[in-house]
């Protein structure tokens, strides 16, 4: 990516989530050698620096990725992997930060310097920016608020604890759910084709599921909008291209548990899923002194 947001090239391959932590780091190699070979390609001498992000625990300096439940993945040295295929500066961060530089620095929240990105896909994650800066709290572990409890019951989460909000928000979660319940149709849905199936008012069950989400979500932004006080939510992740269909009765959720507290506005990401993308690629940029 240029650094005024321009995507030059892209290769798309689905995460090898079930055959373990050494095939994912296999496909990272892989992909890293194909974007470095496309990258001298196009501009006629090596890659300059590489960026990595990911979910889960990451050690930033060190290059590492401690866990990622998501995709069960553990202790996995980026830092030396990516070093062996490109000969140059590189940086690991976490993928939903990454999204919420990426949004600050060129999407919907530019110019602004106080607000919550939320990441809606597999999981569920936050990014707090206070001040322009990315918090990332004493250990390095804020904004993880797919594993606020949401149910006294239900299924276990990746992190093994039962009720996790992520396990009734997620886009993974809304379709899982829908099947779940009985909702039937010719192909596996996405959570996004359940939020439009609700807000046409025909599909009882899509409509079931959505409002589960839409309370489990909303009632956990305002908890932690209580504690952070922000005048904008952005949403983002593969969830937030459902559009209308989530912004409008999360919306309307949250005012509903606003009291004393004022809901904070609420705005869908100008990337959608390509926003972590682009995060890692302003995190190279920045290697290279380039803002």
């Amino acid at each position: 990516m240029g650094s005024g947001g321009v995507i030059y090239g892209r290769v798309t391959v689905p995460t090898a989530t079930d055959a373990g932590r050494g095939a994912v780091e296999a496909q990272i190699e892989r992909v890293t050698t194909i974007l470095a070979r496309a990258a001298e390609s196009l501009t006629g001498r090596p890659a300059v620096a590489a960026s990595l992000v990911a979910p889960g625990v990451i050690d930033a300096e060190a290059g590492i990725i401690h866990s990622s439940a998501n995709i069960g993945w553990a202790d996995g040295d980026m830092k030396k992997r990516i070093g062996r295929i490109i000969d140059a500066p590189f940086t690991l961060g976490h993928d939903v930060r990454a999204a919420a530089l990426s949004e600050w620095k060129l999407g919907a929240a530019r110019g602004i310097d106080d607000f919550l990105f939320v990441g809606l896909g597999t999981g569920i994650g936050a990014a707090i920016v206070a001040g322009g800066v990315i918090w990332t709290g004493r250990n390095d572990r804020a904004g993880q608020i797919g594993h606020i409890r949401a149910a006294s019951d239900g299924q276990q989460c990746g992190c093994g604890m039962i009720g996790c909000l992520e396990t009734i928000a997620s886009a993974s979660a809304i379709s899982r759910r829908y099947l779940a319940q009985g909702g039937e149709h010719p192909r596996r849905p996405s959570a996004g084709d359940v939020l439009r199936w609700a807000s046409d008012g025909r599909d009882g069950i899509a409509i079931d599921v959505r409002d589960q989400a839409v309370a489990a979500l909303g009632s956990a932004l305002m908890a932690v909008q209580g504690a952070i006080d922000v005048d904008l939510v952005v949403l983002g992740g593969g969830l937030s291209l459902a559009g209308d269909s989530l912004l409008v009765p999360l919306t309307a959720e949250m005012s509903r548990h606003s009291s004393y507290l004022a809901a904070p506005n609420v705005r869908l990401s100008a990337f959608g899923s390509d926003s972590g993308i682009r995060g890692a690629a302003v995190m190279a940029w920045r290697l290279l002194g380039v803002e």
